[in-house]
């Protein structure tokens, strides 16, 4: 789905308030929802309409008011704001946002001559700010991560409160041979309650192995603290691992523990610690060390008890031999290193997650639905950079938006009819053929047993005829008795 261009909400005849309302109700489930707070009308739209162009949502205000106004009424990912502002200026529209509930993230504009008001507003709770004039990219990529970092905080809420609720975590799905490993491996670290580093590109998983591991051993009944590395700068990662005593800096009013406080006794996981500073590395290791922390401002120790799971997309072999990643902190937290292999190479579990995902949204309120053995074949031969991250997204979206309860090819959003980049690598040709024809099969004996081996109604389901269902039975030896 093509992102949507938005228009300015203050003033125009021609800005309708209803159509944007619409835009942010229809918006695909992994846009990110951006507001601008500008009262330059020329860089507002300049901003925006470059925003439009990538999976951005966007709204614009040219005053703190009407922003403050936006950010109750929608569910804004991250706050593109602007210091200098008639009526309200940015420090006091940053002050009132953080005091909302689960409140957006904030991006400072500045100029040079106001980089001491910016580090204020850093201190204030704003998770970045960029001095004008700066590049769409870094703009980009500044967004990029401040939503990120909120998405995860939420996603941290969520599954305490399903815990609290004595709520099960999602299911690792292991059909593959390559998962049961990760999962065996994963039931004998968990009682070892030793530091572990999960390597896996991104969207495979990491953090629900990391939750397993933690539920599964000695600390299962004390807190599961996440925070990602990568999405906050090196002073405000310093001050949410450490916290900081009252009077620290500009806007410390009370004294906070730091997150190895929060995890005292239970599992600190430690996410893309690949992007550390080289700073904060040195801190790091200093902490683990010595089990002992200090807060920002204080003079004394505290002892911690914290097990740490650290988690990277990067080869961190490689980054410390190019001396981007220490070598002494690199082998403290890989006592065991557990790898999760990216989907492409384990398409056995497509069909088991494919069925796990359509479930949870029927149970979410929408209908039950089931893809056509053909859509899943289709599915199965797409490389899924996003892993099983992107795979839930694009099953989500089938089963919010598809009108009719069996999701055929023609459905299929377009990108998993994309060839992947780069060139062919023929020496593993063979591979997938052998592996989407286990999806196939797999797919079949589910729907059969989900239908009580009735097999009109499962070819029905399938989006096959009675005779093309025997056929793939003959075809992988699961011909039996008619039903």
């Amino acid at each position: 789905m093509r992102p949507m261009k938005l228009v300015a909400t203050d003033g125009g005849a021609a800005r309708d308030p209803r159509a944007l309302d619409l835009a942010m109700e229809q918006r695909p489930p992994t846009a990110l929802r951006i507001l601008i707070v500008e009262d330059d009308a020329g860089s507002r739209k300049l901003v925006e309409a470059c925003l439009a162009k990538k999976d951005f949502v966007v709204k614009t205000a040219q005053s703190g008011e009407t922003a403050l106004g936006l950010v109750v009424e929608h569910d804004f990912d991250a706050v593109l704001l602007d210091l200098r502002l008639p009526g309200l200026d940015g420090i006091e529209i940053l002050r009132r946002i953080r005091t909302f509930p689960q409140p957006p993230e904030v991006v400072i504009l500045t100029g040079h001559a106001e980089i001491d008001t910016a580090v204020t507003a850093l201190k204030l709770g704003a998770h970045d700010y960029l001095s004008k004039p700066f590049g769409m990219e870094e703009l980009e990529q500044v967004l990029r991560k401040a939503a990120d970092k909120r998405r995860l905080e939420r996603d941290n809420i969520r599954l305490r409160t399903a815990l609290a609720h004595g709520q099960p975590l999602p299911p690792l799905v292991a059909a593959s041979p390559a998962m049961r490993r990760v999962l065996e491996t994963a039931r004998t670290v968990a009682t070892a309650d030793c530091h572990l580093l999960i390597l896996g590109e991104t969207g495979t998983g990491k953090e629900l192995v990391a939750r397993t591991v933690h539920a599964q051993g000695p600390r299962a009944q004390a807190p599961f603290v996440a925070v990602n590395c990568g999405a906050l700068p090196a002073e405000l990662l310093e001050n949410e691992l450490f916290g900081h005593e009252r009077g620290a800096f500009t806007g410390a009013i009370t004294a906070q523990p730091g997150l190895f406080e929060v995890s005292d006794r239970g599992t600190l996981f430690l996410d893309e610690i690949g992007e550390m500073s080289p700073a904060m590395q040195v801190k790091l290791l200093r902490a683990l060390d010595g089990g002992e922390i200090r807060r920002l401002g204080g003079r004394r120790g505290i002892h911690v008890d914290t097990r740490i799971i650290a988690a990277t997309h990067r080869d961190l072999e490689a980054e410390v031999r190019a001396g981007r990643f220490r070598e002494d902190l690199f082998y403290r937290v890989k006592v065991v290193t557990l790898s999760i292999p990216p989907l492409r190479e384990r398409p056995e579990d497509l069909p088991a997650l494919v069925d796990h995902f359509l479930a949870v949204t029927a149970r979410a309120g929408a209908r039950r639905k089931t893809l056509t053995t053909e859509a899943l074949m289709a599915l199965a031969t797409y490389a899924w950079p996003g892993n099983v991250r992107e795979l839930r997204n694009v099953i989500e979206r089938l089963a919010l938006l598809c009108p009719h309860d069996i999701i055929a090819v023609d459905d299929l959003p377009l990108e998993v009819f994309r060839q992947p980049e780069g060139p062919p690598q023929e020496a593993e040709a063979p591979k997938p053929r052998l592996a989407v024809a286990d999806v196939e099969r797999d797919h079949i004996l589910r729907i059969l047993a989900s239908c009580g081996g009735n097999k009109s109604k499962a070819a029905k389901r399938l989006g096959l005829s009675r005779t093309q269902l025997y056929g793939r039975l003959r075809k992988y030896n699961l011909d039996q008795p008619s039903a």
